[in-house]
């Protein structure tokens, strides 16, 4: 419907690379609006279980995304050519760090990784907004323990990109 295309991955990491400081509360991904953008779900969820723990791992990160007002598109996550293949033709991929942001970046795909105040080697900028690998990627980058901070900015950021094709689309219905 003409809505800007976001996609989405609100997950990466390990216990052994900081999993939990990395990663925002997925409710925070609930305020981008699924009425202004056409959100996909590329969250990778690691399958190493029995066929029975790896379907409802599967079952459990669609259930995520449509939580989130987005469809969850599983070829996406089981197959990473596929995942560069979707990052490619979104308009914005909207990602914590962890590979997807690599593959925008790779691809020269918009994008806007939500950086915690604790980052990665691979995340530490020179400015508040810069990724030193990848000139595609912008980074919002977390203030102390405040992820409600950085989710204002991401708003505040897909509003200044998309406001005038959003408002086209939303005219359009």
């Amino acid at each position: 419907n003409g809505r800007p295309i976001i996609t989405l991955a609100w997950k990466g990491g390990l216990p052994q690379t900081h999993k939990e400081l990395r990663n925002p509360p997925r409710e925070l991904f609930k305020t981008i609006d699924p009425a202004k953008y056409c959100l996909v779900s590329i969250q990778y969820t690691q399958y190493n279980g029995t066929p029975q723990e790896n379907f409802n791992k599967m079952k459990a990160t669609e259930a995520a995304a449509q939580e989130l007002g987005a469809f969850h598109y599983q070829p996406a996550i089981d197959d990473i050519d596929e995942q560069a293949a979707v990052i490619a033709a979104s308009d914005c991929l909207v990602t914590v760090a962890q590979t997807a942001m690599h593959l925008a970046g790779g691809t020269s795909t918009p994008c806007i990784a939500l950086i915690a105040s604790k980052p990665r080697w691979d995340c530490i900028g020179d400015t508040d907004s810069e990724m030193p690998w990848w000139k595609s990627i912008t980074c919002i980058r977390q203030r102390g323990q405040d992820w409600e901070d950085v989710f204002k900015r991401l708003n505040e950021e897909l509003e200044k990109r998309y406001a005038t094709q959003t408002d086209r689309a939303a005219a359009a219905e």
